[in-house]
């Protein structure tokens, strides 16, 4: 419109009067009264004879008056005089069937009159254009008020206007300006007179092969808009009531039609509203900033409002309905197409659609108010338009993401791919609203493999073969509703079993007020599967699962939804691969399956209300592999102890367990595990250590030259992380040690032997001191073991006892050619409250003896240490340990006294092991021996009565039948002295002496017992005896003094007494000579029993005498 300022434009002065005549001749054509036009022509040749061709013109935007004065457009007929002489509101007037224009900024009111007759068709046309510069770009509509004609639903709940409608019309391309030069036009003039409406003059004005469609009708009254309707000013939206719109181009088109049979009520028409220019960018709301500009797509050719959307990664797309801010028109469907071909190496694009503001979605439900659902919430329960998202280029074969109307904000709809298509249908008739739609687009890039629908299908297969742990969760992107996504876990062998721990779970709850679970947007299954063995015919694990295990199956079902939740180990996602400091225990914080297949489910369930935000839930996963070999011990035992008898195998493999819920990583700290190897008497054990991880501090593991066995050793102050590898041999409860490793993480350079010398074997693995994140990929070992025929010796390995004894054994010629020493076992057990003294042939070998030498290694009962190392070179021509060099040592119990092993009266034991190289001949001597002394509870040291026999170069006692017995026992000789066999054999008489006594007393009891009945048979009842003649027998009281001399109490002789007939008081014994020269016994004097001799002075009569 540039043209029209620089142009010195002057209204014409002078009106032909032909022009009359045709207005006249038209007038009478149409057979209707004098219009407001033929006035205003006639009152415009009035006027030309008196107003001077001086006449200052009035802008575009403005009416001339008929008094010069220049007024708005809108001020034409509205009812109020602005001209000042009435010019503006002439008689039967309409503001129907114009062109309106206006200034930048400037809000012009418009209310189209009723019509005055009824009974004939009412078509009301008005033209809105923005003519540039400052006549704005961009036509702004505010509808106020609005009831025009009423929306009525049919059975298909299809809405149709009745008894009238408005129409908008906007064209697809601007319009230019052929308007001629004055006031109001000449078509206008006819379209007034003749009552036609303006819709002939789009041909001519516009362009119309833009391809827009025939946009439907708006009609009724002014639905409620909800949040943001109505008007806001400059071009920010709409609020405060009304329903507000922003042309695309620069005009527009209002077309009010109401029939000639419509029967109205005094307020069924009312169309009130305010019209408004702008510039080409009127706010940032519509076209952003210049630092940010929004980029809404590029126009598709021959379309009405089909975009397409490339490269969102790189710039702010936006996908907005026609006209946004303001509302679109009706009857039409908009297309969006979103695409991002391009993604890093090893990514995928996902596109994200979202929008935060509720205000920038309203989308009219078709339904009143007062409907169950939120004002603030989006929903899927549409009767009129609706915003369809489709997983795909285009909605004839893409899944349907979500659908929605309504007003609210919209979580993130996420794309399984790089396309997603948006399609906006608008349909024919509706209410008048302030409909919009704003989608806020960003792009996401996500590994190829991540979880997504594929082919229709959400169902992912998670084999163990391939991973033993990871992160399971909600798809990334948007499912559709009614869809089941199935995560299925499979072990790679039986024994695997399925542990996981949720991170997170959300499931929207809708019903907050209800106590009972409607389970109505998501929910989340944990099922086991049953083994193939156990499965039903026919059925399969994609069959349909109860929320509850079968009665006979015992496995775990589980079902949680928008009220319970499973249980979570929130803790763990702020850790490097989910593995807390603090381990997700099981079951208080995890689920294990009971086999190896587990089947975890989310639904999602299609709603009337659009969730807020969308349901998901992550997971750890991890196969465990409870896989041990060996038998099982029973629950007696511990969780990883097992048995390994050489009937079922000969040969194998042993590994440590790769449960993780046996160390840190499961919960424990410690953890012991043993393994029984048992096999035959005539068998060995041999084991192959072929791995070896045991990182410990403060100890260290080292070859033992003098054993010839690895042992540990401890280095300092031991920490609280250990790990040990220790194997033992052992017979009944005596165990030794045979092999120990510990701080050992390099792999060795061939396998460790160790052989047994007996066929019990234990092997134990400990390990104290876990942190939660280590686990069986820190600790371990793997060994192959094999059950060999045992090593030939003299005798098989037994116990022997015995008051003395000697052990011969003869190391075969074969022993040089083995791969490892020959070792033969013996164990020396002495009697109860008893010592053994040991005499070797050799030498110490505590500082070592030769690389090859031969070797005893004694070892003492509960030690597990050797006590003693004997280097022997073998024997062969000597007979007695006396000719050559020797070594002696008591047990070790002998210098370890304690008055709890004289009551418990422990057997003393020792361990000899025979070590060969060579062939030799090994022997070794024993005594029993006893203390000359002992040691009461209270602290006493008493001398023990029954050590007789003591030799004193040991300072021990040694038993009775090997003194003086021809064979040296003494190392002094001291046994075997002419002096101490010659003499008086004492013993030998005392006992000869206990023998009479015993003898003696028997008899006497005989006679007594004789006595008494020959007194009674010689009584007469005939015969009478003088008192006086009775002769009265004085008792005669004798002194006995008894002793057992062989340590027996007392009262057990007297208990012997009656089974003798012998009876306290006619007891009489023969003294011994000790007794006789003592009147008084000695004090008791303790034995090595405990039991003390004890001395018994008793008075007894003897009736017979």
């Amino acid at each position: 419109m540039g043209w029209l300022a620089s142009v010195d434009w002057r209204p014409p002065v002078m009106v032909s009067w032909v022009l009359v005549a045709i207005l006249t001749g038209i007038r009478e054509a149409s057979g209707t009264t004098t219009t407001w036009a033929t006035k205003e022509a006639v009152a415009t040749t009035t006027t030309t004879t008196r107003v001077p061709t001086t006449t200052v013109p009035c802008r575009l935007s403005e009416l001339t008056c008929d008094n010069g004065r220049c007024v708005g457009l809108s001020k034409y007929c509205d009812g109020s005089d602005d001209c000042g002489d009435g010019s503006d509101e002439p008689l039967g007037c309409s503001n129907c069937n114009r062109t309106l224009f206006g200034d930048v900024g400037t809000k012009n009111p418009l209310r189209i009159a009723e019509p005055f007759q009824r009974n004939l068709p009412f078509i009301c046309t008005l033209y809105f254009i923005a003519a540039g510069g400052e006549f704005g770009d961009i036509v702004e509509l505010t509808f106020l008020n609005f009831q025009v004609g009423s929306l009525e639903m049919d059975r298909n709940q299809s809405a149709t206007c009745f008894n009238g409608h408005l129409q908008v019309i906007e064209p697809a391309a601007s319009a230019p300006i052929t308007r001629t030069p004055q006031t109001r036009g000449f078509s206008q003039i006819l379209s007034a007179v003749r009552g036609e409406p303006a819709t002939p003059h789009l041909t001519s004005l516009y362009d119309g092969n833009g391809g827009e469609p025939e946009f439907g009708h708006f009609c009724g009254d002014m639905a409620s808009t909800g949040a943001g309707s109505g008007s806001s000013g400059g071009g920010g939206g709409s609020g405060g009531g009304g329903a507000t719109f922003f042309s695309d181009r620069n005009n527009v088109t209002l077309v009010v039609a109401v029939p000639s049979r419509a029967s109205l009520h005094a307020y069924s028409f009312n169309l009130y509203l305010t019209f408004r220019f702008h510039p080409k960018r009127p706010a940032r709301t519509r076209y952003g900033t210049a630092e940010s500009p929004h980029d809404v797509g590029i126009a598709t050719a021959g379309t009405y409002c089909d975009r397409v959307f490339e490269h969102c990664d790189r710039k702010q797309c936006k996908i907005r309905s026609p006209n946004f801010p303001g509302f679109y028109l009706r009857n039409f469907t908009c297309t969006f197409t979103v695409r991002q071909m391009v993604a890093p190496p090893g990514k995928q694009a996902q596109i994200v659609l979202y929008q935060d503001n509720e205000y920038k979605i309203a989308i009219y439900t078709g339904r009143s108010a007062a409907t169950t659902f939120s004002q603030r919430a989006l929903t899927v329960d549409c009767l009129g338009d609706m915003v369809r998202i489709y997983d795909g280029p285009s909605a004839d074969n893409s899944p349907l993401l979500s659908e929605f109307c309504g007003t609210g904000v919209l979580p993130e709809v996420v794309s399984s791919g790089p396309e997603v298509t948006v399609v906006l249908r608008s349909v024919a008739a509706q209410q008048m609203h302030s409909s919009r739609l704003e989608l806020n687009v960003k792009v996401r890039f996500v590994d190829v493999d991540e979880f997504k629908l594929g082919q229709g299908r959400c169902e992912f297969h998670i084999d163990g073969k391939a991973e033993r742990r990871g992160l399971i969760h909600t798809p990334a992107h948007t499912l559709p509703p009614n869809t089941s996504c199935r995560f299925r876990f499979y072990g790679r062998s039986p024994t695997d079993r399925v542990w996981i721990y949720f991170l997170s779970y959300f499931v929207e709850d809708k019903h907050r007020w209800a106590s009972e679970e409607k389970c109505d947007v998501s929910s989340v299954e944990v099922l086991d599967v049953p083994s193939p063995s156990s499965r039903p015919a026919g059925n399969t694990s994609s069959d349909v699962i109860s929320s509850s295990p079968a009665p006979d199956s015992g496995g775990m079902a589980y079902r949680f939804c928008e009220k319970n939740s499973p249980r979570i180990c929130a803790r763990a996602a702020e850790y490097p691969q989910y593995i807390p400091l603090r381990p997700c225990r099981h079951p208080d914080e995890s689920y294990l399956s009971s086999g190896p297949e587990l089947l975890l489910q989310q639904h999602f369930y299609k709603t009337v209300e659009l969730p807020v935000r969308r349901s998901s839930f992550s997971a750890r996963y991890e196969f465990v592999d409870t896989e041990q070999q060996g038998a099982d011990m029973g629950p007696r035992h511990g969780p990883c102890h097992r048995h390994f008898q050489s009937s079922s195998s000969k040969f194998g493999v042993v590994s440590s367990p790769k449960n993780v819920f046996l160390y840190g990583r499961g919960g424990r700290e410690n953890v012991t595990c043993s393994y029984y190897y048992s096999g035959m008497s005539s068998e060995k054990l041999r084991l192959y250590l072929v791995t070896l991880n045991l990182p410990t501090s403060g100890c260290e593991h080292y070859y033992d030259q003098v054993t010839q066995r690895y042992n540990c050793r401890v280095t300092g102050r031991p920490s609280s992380r250990l790990s040990l590898l220790h194997v033992m041999d052992h017979w009944g409860d005596t165990y030794t040690p045979i092999g120990c490793f510990c701080n050992v993480t390099s792999q060795p350079r061939k396998p460790i032997l160790i052989e047994s010398v007996g066929n019990n074997v234990t092997l134990t693995f400990t390990i104290s001191g876990m942190s939660s994140l280590e686990d069986f990929n820190n600790y371990g070992f793997e060994a192959t073991y094999e059950f060999r025929p045992a090593t030939s010796c003299d005798t098989s390995t037994e116990l022997r006892n015995g008051s003395q004894g000697e052990l011969t054994f003869m190391a075969p010629q074969s022993v040089a050619e083995q791969e490892l020493p020959l070792r033969c076992r013996w164990f020396i057990e002495a009697a109860p409250r008893k010592y053994l003294y040991l005499k070797f042939q050799g030498r110490d070998g505590s500082r070592g003896c030769p690389e090859s030498g031969n070797r005893f290694v004694v070892y003492a009962d509960g030690i597990m240490q050797p006590v003693a190392v004997v280097c022997s070179g073998g024997i062969h021509e000597e007979t007695s340990l006396s000719s050559s060099t020797d070594f002696d040592i008591f047990s070790a119990s002998w210098y370890n006294e304690t008055s709890e092993r004289q009551h418990h009266a422990l057997a003393d034991r020792v361990v000899i092991e025979v070590v060969a190289f060579q062939a030799a001949q090994f022997r070794l001597r024993w005594l029993e021996v006893t203390r000359p002394f002992l040691k009461t509870s209270s602290g006493l040291t008493l001398r023990n009565v029954n050590c007789l026999y003591e030799c004193p170069e040991l300072s021990a006692c040694i038993s009775p039948e090997l003194w003086c017995d021809g064979t040296v026992h003494c190392p002094s000789g001291h046994d075997e002295k002419p002096e101490h066999c010659r003499r008086f054999p004492t013993f030998y008489v005392a006992l000869g002496a206990g023998a009479g006594f015993v003898v003696v007393c028997a008899t006497l009891a005989a006679v007594l017992l004789w006595c008494r009945k020959k007194e009674k048979s010689k009584e007469e009842p005939r015969m009478r005896v003088p008192a006086d003649d009775m002769q009265l027998e004085k008792s005669q009281e004798t002194a006995v003094a008894t002793t057992t001399t062989t340590g027996v109490p007392i009262d057990v002789v007297m208990s012997m007494m009656p089974a003798t007939g012998i009876t306290p008081g006619t007891l009489t014994s023969t003294l011994s000579s000790r007794t006789r020269r003592n009147d008084v016994s000695p004090p008791p004097a303790y034995t090595d029993d405990g039991v003390a001799d004890i001395y018994v002075i008793k008075s007894m009569r003897s009736p017979c005498l």
